[in-house]
């Protein structure tokens, strides 16, 4: 006899005696964990000795580059330690005018308080001068 075999249908599970249908937990549990060490050894057996090695024959062109990536952080390093000098000649320049700047206002206030004597004086001397004309008239 010919059996239909209906292609929407799974096949019919093979059946298992006791003693292996109470260990497929665990025997599907150890495949696992061979598969995921087969995956490991396979990574890494790829990574040592197919990726590492074709990247290190790209070092060449790599070194180029981290020597022009050197150089342009040189570059930078010296333009940012011009800029902080720059910067401190600025601030000692800044302080430098600020103190002569100090001492000048001290001289105007010194010379402002000896004019407002002298306007004083004066003041009185014209007031004397008033006086003593004040009664000819």
């Amino acid at each position: 006899m010919v059996e239909d075999h209906n292609p929407f249908q799974p096949p019919a599970a093979p059946v298992a005696s006791d003693a292996v249908a109470g260990l497929g937990w665990l025997a599907q549990s150890g495949i696992f964990i061979l598969k995921c060490f087969v995956l490991a050894v396979v990574f890494w057996s790829l990574w040592l000795f197919v990726v590492r090695p074709l990247m290190s024959s790209g070092a060449s062109s790599s070194s180029q580059s981290s020597q022009t990536q050197e150089k342009e952080q040189e570059a930078l390093t010296k333009a940012y330690w011009d800029q902080v000098r720059e910067g401190n000649e600025l601030q000692a320049e800044y302080r430098r005018q600020s103190a002569v700047s100090v001492e000048q206002q001290k001289r105007m206030e010194a010379i402002l308080t000896k004019q407002e004597e002298l306007n004083r004086r004066f003041e009185a001397v014209i007031q004397r001068w008033e006086k003593h004309a004040a009664p000819n008239k």
